[in-house]
């Protein structure tokens, strides 16, 4: 791999231990002109049966320089900000799960908590058991972890939450209620106990109209969980902070088919808080596909405090033998202005041969800020793909890189990738 400030090379090497042991090992190295910075990777998985399954991901980092030299045009890795190895085995019974997990976090930012441990984490789950002669089930989630931070110290928790569920037909109305409980022990930090509760009731209808069938889905639910002041507990991850919730969640699911082809879907949900007698937003998906060239979808928000009725992510898609053109128009107002329209196209250049083309412009700034080529080839026991692809950043420098990678059946993928960067 070749880029403006240097070069860089990677090796891969894959092997399978049987038949259900195998794995992977990557090693990146870039190499500028005043650093080498690396990155390693492990990914090994275990299938022993169907009813057991092991998987183990290790990834380490030579400094945060690696992501921000790599002219990677992956957004998400330029963002990184900490490198993270996990593992987790789990156990499969008729009634039951047993899991075991560890996690490792490093952070890269120079940030004070530089090392994070969930070493191990054990839980065991038993799923809904009937209860002789009752018309009750029990469940319950058992989960004990150990953490580790560089600059907190070390501590476990264990949380133990059994449940007792009712399911029973009221008329055409399906009633599942289930009262659970919450105790949880802190090495430093002392226990709290919560109580949960829940009900639903769910409706499935069918109507036929003239040849089409419309599915009519409406449900209502109610949540509770216990209110307690929990600040004085120590803070690992969100488990341990569980908010006091009394809400009521009413939500439709509307299905239209025709000839055994969907050609709408409508879901429609809010949630109502009993405690502040508020309602939160109305959210809703629509999809439509009236022809089979013709696909629609739509994501939308209403909140009544504004009065204001938002379509967040508009998408559209026109295809005919083989070719689509579409649209996407997405925006986002919660956190960070974002406003955008993305379109392209696809279109056979032969039976084996597909050219597409992709454009994303920033609406709020009036920028192009990325577009992409690709012509892509699959004969089946073999498929290649050629993109270029070019990204304006926020400071006005250009990125873009060249990618070409071919997939072998069962012999796995090769590449080569031309970076750079013009200011």
């Amino acid at each position: 791999k070749r880029s403006i400030n240097g070069e860089g090379a990677k090796g891969e090497l894959r092997y399978v231990l049987g038949k259900e042991n195998q794995g992977e090992l990557n090693y990146y190295q870039l190499n500028e002109k005043e650093r080498r910075d690396w990155k390693f990777n492990l990914e090994h998985s275990y299938f022993p049966s169907d009813y057991a399954y092991g998987r183990a991901n290790a990834e380490l980092v030579s400094s945060r320089a690696y992501y921000k030299s790599s002219s990677n045009l992956d957004t998400l890795e330029q963002s990184q900000l900490y490198t993270k190895s996990d593992f987790t085995l789990s156990k499969l019974w008729e009634h039951s799960v047993l899991n075991v997990s560890a996690v490792y976090l490093r952070y890269l930012d120079g940030s004070t908590d530089t090392a994070y441990q969930k070493l191990p984490s054990l839980s065991y789950y038993l799923l809904d058991t009937p209860i002789p002669k009752t018309p009750f089930t029990f469940n319950f989630l058992g989960k004990a972890t150990y953490f580790y931070r560089k600059a907190g110290g070390s501590s476990y928790r264990v949380n133990l939450s059994p449940s007792l569920k009712l399911s029973r037909w009221l008329g055409v109305f399906k009633n599942t209620s289930e009262l659970s409980f919450l105790y949880t022990y802190y090495q430093v930090g002392g226990s709290r106990s919560l109580l949960k509760l829940s009900d639903s009731l769910k409706v499935n209808r069918f109507y036929e109209l003239n040849g089409v069938n419309l599915s009519v889905n409406p449900e209502l639910s109610f949540n509770y969980v216990q209110s307690k002041e929990q600040s004085s507990y120590p803070f690992y991850d969100t488990s341990d902070r569980v908010e006091g919730r009394r809400e009521l969640s009413p939500q439709l699911e509307l299905y239209l088919y025709s000839q055994g082809k969907r050609l709408a879907r409508l879901l429609l949900s809010s949630t109502y808080r009993l405690g502040d007698e508020e309602w939160k937003e109305l959210k809703g998906d629509l999809s439509l596909s009236p022809t089979p060239w013709l696909n629609l979808k739509e994501t939308l928000s209403f909140s009544p405090q504004v009065g204001k009725l938002i379509f967040s992510n508009t998408y559209t898609e026109i295809s005919y033998r083989g070719a689509a053109l579409w649209s996407n128009l997405y925006r986002q107002e919660e956190i960070e202005k974002i406003n955008y329209l993305r379109w392209g196209f696809s279109f056979p250049l032969s039976r084996y041969l597909k050219l597409s083309y992709s454009q994303r412009y920033d609406l709020k700034t009036s920028t192009d800020r990325e577009r992409e080529y690709s012509l892509k080839s699959d004969r089946k026991c073999w498929s290649g793909k050629l993109t270029y692809k070019w990204v304006k950043n926020y400071d006005n420098t250009i990125d873009y890189q060249v990618l070409l990678t071919i997939n072998l059946l069962k012999l796995g993928s090769y590449g080569y990738k031309l970076t750079g960067k013009k200011e």
